[in-house]
């Protein structure tokens, strides 16, 4: 119902006296107040919906880099908690003398590098001093003649060492300060406490209270290693064993802390001169601060004779330090790194004696160096560059998607008054004025959507984070706290951009409505006259010309060789998208310039059927094509994003299942520790097949091999057993064609034939045939190492078969030494490969061809998993490295990296198909209601209820009929072009696959083939559209069959 004249603000009951006009700013704007409040009232539904469209659009701009965020962060910080190597870094120098006060000083400057550099991100420092194995020349105060053991001394901090071990007897040795130290140094040595791990003090049958004794050897400068003891000094250190603690700490071997620096404590065998020629080596523990002020008293009292009087060994000094993954975020990852590389820069440069400040003062410190441990920080920079981009291409087309939503609720708020606009602009009210109005409108919306937006963003990615990401991810509010310079820039300008253009869409509809009176409108109204200015400049045109000039040219670059391996994969996401989206305008330019002659063309045809609804409904299209127009692309856009967002899902869903079935080739797989021979083929898959869980198993040889003569091409060579190993790998059907059976069946016809002619049947993949230049029928040659040990044997190969990609072979024909990627892999029959090898092996005096792999087939018994991975670590059937296909799915499917894909993608889903559903129905409801006056003349002229309703369910079925065909189809070709070249392929937080890096990490997204998965989920969805279109049409057809006649054509505002 329109409002009452008598209630506009420009209405008078009488004439006035002339009021004369207020001076300044204040008059006209508290008309343009009063003017914005008196239509917002008319107009409050459309002003809620497209502020709700406004803070979708917020919420997504400002959640997705928030959330990318926490994701990352969550990663980083699983990775740097997956091993305690991840998170170490390590000063490290040896020396052969202490000077306590020269060390200290050292140090000093040590941890003023490394607070300069890294110092938000580490904590406190570890200093740690390690004297290598000496002689244990007396136990209990009794001599022993022959000595024939060894002991090493690791020291600690104790205090922090406590928190990394657990007490099993006894005590730790005592933190002694300096002063209490000293005192336990005599003329001839010093007594010190020790801690001895439970491994060793079982095997060395040592008991809390005992002690040993070694021997520090100094030797005066200058002279030679065998000069006579005399010539030497001699220091007797006497050590009490007070504790005995465990050799793991929480289920981890000690080894494995780098507070330990691989130390696992653990007695080992060697060769000695006792009278059975055996010995042992074991490590105990002492205290830091107590081995240093002793050995720094050996020095001053050496330094009287002789300065300085130098050790015959070389004990090494360690500074160590530890990342806080806690105090960490994706951002700081950069800053990390880089300080890393100066720190080691740094130490490096002032390593020389005769630098300032040097770092290296023979003997006392040497060769001062600065490392990590692992470089799996570098590897993560490396993923993260592979998923950002498509990360924010996504992203750019929800903004894109939700701001062409906001626009049309802008153009549909505008033609809403438009009416209200002609009568007030032929009343006497200004453009400024009108402008003004809808400007305090639109910027309220913004303020407010911005405002809501920032926060509702905050909490939709708390919610996210709590249902997708790991447990490790930081809190929305403990991450904007600590990482807030980053964050502000990040969130705020895309936010503010977003609430900018959507105001700007909100003015922008004004443009012909201001231009507009009520006769002209009446007019349009009836027939669009006027055509567009981008139609009338033939805009359209010119960007379809520019849009598939820009999908050839992103096609050339992604399928042309013009970018090398890293910069072509690093740019193949961008550039499929950006050619997909060109693709999609042109198609959608193209649609545009042709609808209207599309209507046209249909309502002719509709005029030849019986029924006048179809050519009414048909007619009424072609006369104003613009909503229509708009409406069909905003369902068909949505639906499209829609369709490909599923199948990008469920595609990269599929990836992490093919990563993992390829990465292990089995449910199980690894090299053995306990490598076997061809005579043993049987009995070893015997005892593998007899495990607990496992139902198949097969044995073979893995190993890299070199082809090419002087090149030096790395091959991936895997010698299987063809009888077993069809029952024991996962071999993919795609990629492999033939298949496995036929495969192997192969191999073991060619058998004799190979062995008869000296010439091993090979099958190679697609990397190999490339690199080699070989195919079906070509020879091969390639030099095999055995064993460590081993000479270099020569065997040839024929090539007897060609799949694309093999399992456990992660190769590229760009493949070679630099990189460590294999060049191709080739794949043969163990026991045909093992009788050729023999001859030349034997010849050469090299080992014969070892069993070093195996592959297992097993069960889906959790208890019978259990213990199959505990033998698999631990045991005589023992794996050096253990591949678990179940495990590393897992992995796969929880990468924090894939699941920040997966929210952005749900949510932008989610948003843009409900508030495309909604601007829809109220664009149809609005037309509906617009036309209400034409619907009551026909029923006045005849026309019953079931024709109205039958001609507007013509107008409204060919709208979503048309949207979701086109958004079929437009989200199957964007899926086709886009989806292989955004999916990730993620690597595990730890163990076997995390170290990928450099090129292995490139090649690794496109080995094996992206599959395209089209979901059930597509129908599901299909179907929901329609239903949902149903309903709509049913409400806006009951609009018009509840009409009536004189009330609508009484209260016409005309």
């Amino acid at each position: 119902m329109a409002t009452p004249e008598r209630y506009s603000p420009v209405w008078r009951s009488s004439p006035q006296p002339p009021v004369p006009p207020r001076r300044g700013w204040l008059g006209p704007l508290s008309s343009i107040l009063r003017l914005a409040r008196w239509r917002t009232r008319s107009t409050r539904g459309l002003l809620a919906v497209a502020w709700l469209g406004m803070l979708a659009a917020v919420m997504i701009v400002a959640a997705g880099p928030l959330y990318s965020t926490v994701a990352m962060t969550a990663g980083l910080r699983t990775v740097l908690l997956a091993n305690p190597q991840n998170r170490s870094v390590i000063v490290q120098a040896t020396t052969q003398q202490i000077n306590a006060a020269l060390l200290a000083n050292i140090t000093r400057s040590i941890d003023q590098e490394v607070q300069q550099y890294l110092g938000p991100y580490v904590g406190p420092l570890h200093l740690s001093l390690d004297i290598p194995w000496q002689k244990v020349i007396a136990r209990d105060g009794r001599r022993l003649s022959p000595a024939i053991d060894n002991l090493a001394l690791v020291t600690q901090p104790i205090q922090q060492a406590a928190q990394h071990l657990t007490l099993v007897e006894g005590n730790l040795p005592p933190a002694l300060t300096p002063a209490q130290a000293r005192r336990q140094v005599t003329a001839t040595g010093a007594s010190l406490a020790i801690a001895l791990s439970q491994q060793e003090a079982q095997r060395w049958q040592v008991h809390v209270g005992e002690s040993l004794a070694i021997q520090l050897v100094y030797n005066f400068p200058g002279l030679p290693g065998n000069v006579p003891f005399e010539l030497r000094r001699v220091r007797t250190l006497t050590l009490q064993v007070t504790g005995i603690f465990a050799n793991q700490y929480h289920g981890l071997s000690l080894d494995e802390d780098p507070f330990w620096h691989q130390e696992a404590f653990l007695s080992a065998d060697h060769q000695g001169i006792g009278l059975n020629g055996e010995g042992a080596d074991y490590t105990a523990l002492a205290d830091t601060t107590t081995v240093i002020t002793v050995l720094d008293r050996f020095y001053q009292q050496l330094q009287g004779e002789n300065n300085p009087v130098p050790l015959t060994m070389q004990p090494v000094l360690c500074w160590l330090y530890e990342l806080q993954p806690a105090q960490i975020t994706i951002d700081q990852l950069s800053a990390i790194t880089s300080g890393v590389h100066s720190l080691q820069l740094d130490v490096a440069n002032r390593s020389a004696e005769e630098s300032p400040d040097a770092l290296t003062q023979e003997p006392f410190v040497m060769g001062t160096t600065a490392f990590l441990p692992s470089d799996i920080l570098t590897q993560y920079q490396s993923r993260l560059a592979l998923v950002r981009i498509p990360l924010m291409a996504v992203l750019v087309l929800i903004t894109a998607l939700l701001l062409f939503f906001v626009s049309m609720i802008a153009e549909l708020l505008v033609d809403r008054q438009s009416e209200a606009i002609a009568v007030l602009r032929s009343r006497g009210l200004s453009r400024s004025q009108i402008l003004g109005m809808f400007a305090l409108q639109g910027l309220a919306l913004s303020i407010l959507a911005l405002l809501m937006g920032l926060v509702g963003s905050g909490l939709l990615v708390q919610l996210l984070a709590a249902r997708l990401l790991p447990a490790t991810s930081p809190s929305v509010p403990s991450l904007v706290v600590e990482d807030w310079p980053a964050l502000l820039p990040s969130l705020g300008w895309p936010a503010v951009m977003t609430t900018l253009t959507g105001l700007a869409a909100l003015l922008g509809a004004l443009w012909r409505p201001l231009r507009s009176n009520i006769v002209s409108l009446r007019r349009e109204i009836a027939r669009t006259t006027q055509r567009p200015l981008w139609r009338r400049l033939h805009l359209d045109i010119v960007a379809l010309l520019l849009m598939l000039a820009g999908y050839g040219l992103s096609a050339y670059f992604v399928n042309s060789n013009v970018l090398d391996a890293r910069l072509r994969l690093l740019l193949l996401s961008p550039l499929s998208l950006l050619g997909a989206v060109c693709l999609l305008l042109a198609a959608i330019l193209l649609f545009l310039r042709l609808l209207p002659r599309l209507l046209m063309l249909a309502s002719k045809l509709a005029a030849r059927r019986r029924g006048a609804a179809p050519l009414l409904a048909v007619a009424h299209l072609a006369r104003a094509p613009q909503q229509p127009a708009r409406m069909t692309l905003l369902l068909a856009l949505a639906t499209a994003f829609a369709v490909f967002s599923l199948v990008f899902l469920s595609s990269q869903a599929q990836r992490a299942i093919d990563v993992s079935i390829y990465t292990v080739g089995a449910d199980f797989s690894g090299p053995l520790a306990f490598p076997g021979r061809l005579d043993d083929l049987s009995d070893l898959t015997a005892q593998y097949r007899r495990l607990p869980g496992v139902l198949a198993a097969s044995l073979g040889f893995a190993t890299t091999a070199s082809a090419g003569g002087t090149l030096q091409l790395p091959i991936a060579l895997r010698a299987v057993d063809s009888a077993t190993f069809t029952q024991a790998a996962l071999w993919p059907r795609q990629g492999s064609d033939p298949a496995l059976p036929t495969l192997m069946a192969l191999l073991q016809t060619r058998r004799g034939w190979g062995e008869a002619h000296h010439l091993v049947p090979a099958i190679i993949d697609e990397a190999a045939a490339q690199s080699l230049h070989l195919s079906t029928g070509s020879t091969l040659v390639l030099t095999v190492t055995a064993t460590p040990s081993s000479p270099p044997i020569e065997t040839s190969f024929v090539v007897v078969g060609q799949v694309q990609a093999m399992p456990t072979v992660l190769s590229s024909p760009q493949g070679n030494v630099a990189n460590g990627v294999p060049a191709g892999g080739v794949l043969v029959d163990y026991q045909t490969y093992a009788t050729i090898f023999e001859g030349p092996a034997l010849a050469a005096g090299s080992d014969l061809l070892p069993l070093n792999y195996v592959w297992l087939r097993t069960s889906e018994s959790a208890s019978a998993l259990l213990r199959l991975r505990s033998l698999l670590t631990s045991s005589d059937v023992e794996l050096t490295q253990v591949l678990d296909r179940r495990t590393l799915l897992e992995e796969l499917r929880y990468e924090p990296l894939y699941l920040d894909l997966l929210g952005i993608l749900t949510c932008g889903v989610i948003a843009a198909l409900v508030l495309a559903l909604v601007g829809n129905l109220l664009a149809s409801w609005q037309s509906t209601r617009r036309r209400l006056l034409q619907f009551a003349l026909l029923r006045a002229l005849g026309s019953s209820r079931r024709q109205l309703a039958a001609m507007l369910a013509w107008e409204q079925g060919l709208i979503y009929v048309g949207a979701i065909v086109l958004g079929t189809f437009f989200g199957l070709v964007l899926a086709w072009l886009v989806v292989p070249a955004l999916i990730f392929t993620g690597a595990p937080s730890g163990g076997p696959g995390s170290d990928l890096g450099g090129t292995a990490l490139y090649v690794s997204q496109r080995v094996p083939a992206v599959q395209l998965v089209f979901p059930p989920a597509l129908l599901v969805l299909l179907a929901g559209l329609v239903m949902i279109c149903l309903l709509a049409l049913t409400m806006t057809v009951s609009l018009v069959t509840r009409l009536t006649v004189a009330r609508t054509l009484r209260l016409n505002e005309d």
